[in-house]
């Protein structure tokens, strides 16, 4: 029973030391170097696909939702366009037709 006592304490003990050091702002030291602005990734930007958000510069949910969604479209696009060149649609142009067949020859 004592044991299971001390036990307790000590533990009740360590988790509010634990929680109040979590809640203690970090003193500031003196050699302290501030972050540069340019290499800091800001909490929001404007794109072509729309807004996107950041917290300490990880994207939140619906960002990494469009980001993906975005992702897809493109592979989709090249899934599309690679199996067919451009030199290989150009008859699609001409309905089909080769020069051969559009030049009248003399009889």
């Amino acid at each position: 029973m004592k044991l299971s006592k001390r036990l307790l304490c000590g533990v009740a003990a360590t988790t509010l030391i634990g929680t109040v050091g979590a809640f203690a702002e970090a003193p500031k030291m003196k050699m302290t170097t501030e972050i540069p602005a340019a290499i800091t990734t800001p909490d929001s930007i404007e794109s072509r696909i729309g807004e996107l958000n950041f917290t300490d510069g990880y994207p939140d949910d619906a960002t990494t939702k469009t980001i993906y969604d975005n992702l897809d479209f493109m592979r989709g696009v090249d899934a599309f366009s690679m199996p067919c060149p451009v030199h290989r649609l150009k008859p699609c142009g001409s309905g089909g037709v080769s020069r051969e067949q559009t030049t009248t020859r003399p009889s």
